[in-house]
């Protein structure tokens, strides 16, 4: 056996917690607290050599804290096969669920503690020698773009503050009813890292979709195990029966078919209510599960098959759908400062202006073209698209960034919605719309992302508004003088990017262009959409979510119902010939039954479904052409009404034989 240790970031720990066959203990551990720890003998003076031996070590970790444990996976092992490193990470970072489960709501994604042997952006893994020295066997990649929220959890849970949860998260079972639901908390627990709540939603919903087992991706009749072996009355069977039809026949079908938002319908706070409210689900199921006598799979499905009836099903009320008023906003300016942007001149896209640092392209530079401009005269090129007011703007947030220390790269977004006084008194509604306006800079960097510009290493651009670990937007205040204030959002400890800045090019006003900054009716807002999603896709660390994504945003191409239309219409647009259409139709069908499905309704990972990593980029970059191929195929021919595209779509079908 090998003895491990793994640091940890964003948390605060006071004392030793015994988790399972790992230990979880502070960097600023003392003799004093190991012998108090509810640790046995063999583990205390385990403990107590390797302080003894690394006192440095710990000494200097600061607020770190560290998780110890066994594995017989050997260093040699790790080095023969990556695979190895997986598994000794997912070990001890799923240890850490019982803290996760205990103390991470979903409505204070701030308290949220780091991975696992993640740290300042890469993971290690540290070995204990035969004399008790540690060392580095595994420094991996660089772990960039991370948006997991928060600043860290003050760790208060006790081996014994909840025991039956305790004993099933860390018990020696490993028939398959323990395996599969031990790992379904695990995944479960997974979802309070992503940071999108639309995403969020849809991926703890195919959990839910996906765990009674069913026969077939019928969410009512999956609905029925679950609830049957978790309610404890008919009345909490009706109140989560309800709930969950809700979920899926209006948020769902808005998100997973529409390309909807959560938050287009429903406030922030409830969002992360409904999101506890189906983590709560999957807990509570796994753990029932995993308590049933059963051990394997097929016994546990005919138990739960045979206590369906056990509760009468009532039909689900309809939810009141009543249309949300929209909020009237004033419209303002604002700006944020990107690191490890490099521009290297001031360019206009839209609506924004990419602005490129004072020591890159100097402030007199701006000054004397907006002077020269004001009188008529000669200016430089590159500024023949920004008006007047465009300059000044330039100018005035170029010189206060410059005043708070911001030598990075600026964009400046006009004609942007203005934030309510009472949104920036409440943390929540603050960070959230801070993150809204954020993401509306992203949009500057999608055209670079779309083939356009160059992906430099292959590197991705870095997130907007991120400046050590806060994210951050600036409002040019015009009230009895000009002031800057800053609207600082959440913090992102764990956001980390490459050394190398990720380089603009200028742009060309073409098809894309004109898709992401000049979207002059609904149908081309509705691909503008869909072009950002499949870039922020590509931001994805996992993959069976990234894949799951792409057929959402597929799906999206055409919001107006849920049957076969999207793939009708895109190989229809997209075809030469009626053999080309049966082909890719065909062939779409055929990797959406085998890949979308069983992860969208049945809960499963692409790992499960896809031995080679190279056929998973495969999968995913197919995916991604046929959206943005369509998707540029339809704004090319100008469409304007979604009457327009069925027209188009019924000329195609005659030019390919499918109807007279």
């Amino acid at each position: 056996m090998s003895t491990y240790i793994m640091p940890i970031e964003q948390v605060f720990l006071e004392y030793i917690l015994k988790l399972g066959k790992t230990v979880f203990f502070p960097g600023t551990i003392m003799l004093e607290m190991i012998e108090e720890s509810k640790l046995d003998e063999n583990e205390k003076e385990l403990l107590n050599n390797i302080l003894i031996k690394n006192q440095r070590l710990f000494d200097n970790s600061g607020s770190l804290a560290f998780i110890l444990f066994t594995s017989d996976i050997t260093p040699d092992d790790l080095t023969s096969d990556i695979s190895n490193v997986d598994k000794v990470f997912s070990f001890a970072d799923r240890a850490l669920d019982f803290v996760r489960i205990r103390e991470c709501p979903f409505k204070r994604p701030e308290y949220l503690i780091g991975m696992a042997g993640l740290l300042e952006g890469k993971r290690y893994l540290l070995a204990v020698e035969s004399d008790y020295t540690i060392r580095i066997v595994f420094q991996g990649k660089d772990y960039f773009y991370s948006m997991q929220k928060g600043i860290g959890l003050d760790v208060g849970s006790r081996e014994d503050d909840a025991p039956d949860l305790y004993n099933i998260l860390f018990s020696s079972r490993t028939d398959e009813v323990y395996n599969k639901y031990r790992q379904l908390i695990t995944d479960a627990c997974t979802a309070l890292k992503i940071n999108d709540e639309s995403r969020c939603f849809v991926y703890l919903f195919s959990k839910v979709d996906g765990m009674g087992l069913c026969d077939s991706f019928h969410f009512q009749e999956n609905k029925k195990r679950v609830l049957s072996l978790i309610s404890k009355n008919q009345r909490e069977f009706d109140i989560r029966s309800n709930n969950l039809y809700f979920y899926s026949k209006m948020i769902r079908t808005e998100i997973v078919h529409k390309g909807g938002k959560v938050t287009d319908f429903m406030s922030i706070e409830d969002a992360h209510k409904m999101s506890q409210e189906l983590f709560n689900t999957i807990i509570d199921f796994s753990c029932a599960a995993i308590n049933t006598p059963y051990r394997t799979l097929d016994e546990f499905k005919n138990y739960l098959s045979s206590i369906v009836g056990r509760y009468i099903y009532n039909s689900p009320q309809e939810a009141n759908n009543n249309e949300m008023i929209p909020l009237v906003r004033n419209m303002t300016t604002y700006a944020v400062a990107v690191e490890g942007l490099n521009i290297s001149t001031p360019e206009k896209r839209g609506s924004f202006l990419l602005l490129p640092s004072i020591k890159d392209f100097s402030y007199d530079n701006y000054t004397r073209n907006h002077v020269t401009k004001d009188l008529g005269g000669e200016f430089e090129e590159i500024f023949s698209s920004f008006t007047m007011e465009d300059m000044e703007y330039a100018i005035e947030y170029l010189a206060r960034m410059d005043d708070r220390k911001y030598n990075s790269a600026i964009i400046v977004g006009l004609n942007m919605p203005k934030i309510f006084a009472e949104e920036i008194a409440s943390p929540i509604k603050r960070d959230y719309f801070v993150d809204y306006i954020c993401n509306e800079f992203n949009y500057v960097l999608y055209y670079d992302m779309l083939g356009y510009g160059e992906i430099v290493n292959d590197y991705l651009p870095p997130r907007i508004g991120i400046n050590d670990g806060i994210r951050s937007v600036f409002e040019l205040i015009e009230e009895e003088g000009l002031y800057l204030l800053e609207i600082n959002g959440r913090v992102y400890n764990q956001y980390s990017i490459p050394e190398l800045r990720y380089r603009v090019v200028m742009s060309e006003v073409d098809d894309i262009y004109k898709l992401l900054f000049e979207p002059s009716d609904y149908v081309k807002s509705v691909y503008r959409e869909v072009l950002a999603n499949v870039c922020e896709s590509q931001y994805f660390e996992d993959l069976s979510q990234r894949i799951c994504f792409l057929y959402d945003i597929f799906d999206s191409l055409d919001p107006r119902g849920i049957d076969d239309k999207p793939i009708k219409y895109t190989f229809t647009f997209l075809a030469s010939d009626r053999l080309d259409y049966n082909q890719k139709k065909t062939e779409f069908e055929n990797k959406r039954t085998k890949y979308r499905n069983p992860i969208l309704h049945g809960g499963r990972t692409i790992y499960e479904l896809v031995d080679n990593e190279t056929d998973i980029i495969n999968l995913i970059w197919y995916l991604e052409r046929i959206i943005v191929d369509y998707t540029r195929e339809i704004c090319s021919l100008d469409i304007r009404s979604w009457e327009e595209l069925d027209e188009k779509y019924r000329n195609n079908q005659r030019r390919l034989g499918l109807i007279r």
